[in-house]
């Protein structure tokens, strides 16, 4: 029996379970891929790039490695094969999954991976950037406490068609969260956290399966040692290069995305998107008001929206 999901524009199909990501019945992209178990090869011959944990060769496929967890084979952009190091749990190796090898299949099919939380708002999604510690996935919890629906947590990946606004398409149906944001929230701490001190909140009943055009990118910023809050609207090459800083795998992606993909997807989603830096307040003390506060402020007017 064939299990099927669909994440990141992938239809992706394996013969055993992958929990945490989202069931489907039939292809939803056209885009499939298969993941197995198996034998992998242990280095690559004549990879073209070579990094401690990654090689990528001239054909595109792609090794990569997770020290005492599992490697995992990449190759026709249509399958990955996975082999687990002795005594890992299959649960750690899945986690991994969700990261590099599904971004790297994401750019051989023309897809962009960006590093960002999103949220649906109207018709579109807030994509929720800036490094770790920034609160994207607590903000996240927030808005969706105000009707937004999740669509990632930590990846997803930018479309862009001829005809057609850019859209992004969701990852995994869950979130991973501090205690003290769960608390402030009122949302029930779930099981033991993981290996990093987060939880992870299953989120199938709030999850947005569907792709939607991107409302707004907003790069979150800390207020403090006396900086104001305030938001801003980047625009021109400003607003290019906070989208070019989403890129996963920017490097690895210039060899294995058709053309010149990756950067006419950002100058396209960067002229037609409202992208904004956020120096927002900070203190779990002020959480219920902050998805107002943001909200307000966001232009999502005129040229930036769905354009």
């Amino acid at each position: 029996m064939n299990h099927r999901y669909c994440a990141l524009g992938l239809d992706i199909v394996a013969s055993f379970a992958l929990p945490g990501l989202w069931r489907v019945n039939g292809a939803a992209t056209g885009r499939e891929i298969e993941i197995d178990l198996g034998a992998v090869p242990l280095r690559l011959h004549d990879p073209v790039c070579d990094r401690p944990l990654l090689q990528i060769d001239a054909s595109g496929a792609a090794l990569f490695r997770v020290p005492g967890i599992a490697r995992y084979y990449l190759r026709d952009r249509r399958r990955i094969t996975i082999e687990l190091a002795a005594g890992a749990a299959f649960d750690r190796a899945l986690e991994f999954l969700k990261g590099t090898p599904l971004a790297l299949l994401c750019h051989q099919w023309g897809l962009t991976p960006f590093d960002a939380v999103s949220v649906t708002h109207d018709e579109g999604a807030l994509l929720l950037a800036g490094g770790p510690g920034r609160g994207k996935s607590t903000l996240a919890l927030a808005l969706a406490a105000r009707s937004s629906r999740l669509m990632s947590d930590g990846l997803c990946a930018l479309e862009v068609l001829d005809s057609a606004a850019p859209v992004i398409w969701p990852a995994f149906p869950e979130v991973k969260a501090w205690r003290d944001s769960l608390e402030a929230l009122n949302i029930a701490v779930p099981g033991e956290p993981n290996a990093g001190g987060r939880y992870k909140l299953p989120a199938e009943s709030w999850f947005e399966p569907e792709p939607r055009p991107v409302a707004a990118v907003i790069s979150l910023q800390p207020a403090r040692g006396g900086v104001a809050e305030r938001v801003t609207r980047r625009r021109g090459a400003l607003a290019f290069e906070t989208l070019m800083n989403l890129q996963n795998l920017p490097d690895a992606g210039r060899g294995l995305s058709p053309g010149a993909k990756p950067i006419e997807a950002i100058g396209r989603l960067a002229a037609q998107a409202a992208v904004h830096e956020v120096w927002y307040p900070q203190g779990l003390d002020r959480l219920d008001a902050l998805p107002d506060w943001l909200l307000a402020r966001l232009d999502l007017g005129g040229e930036g929206r769905y354009a």
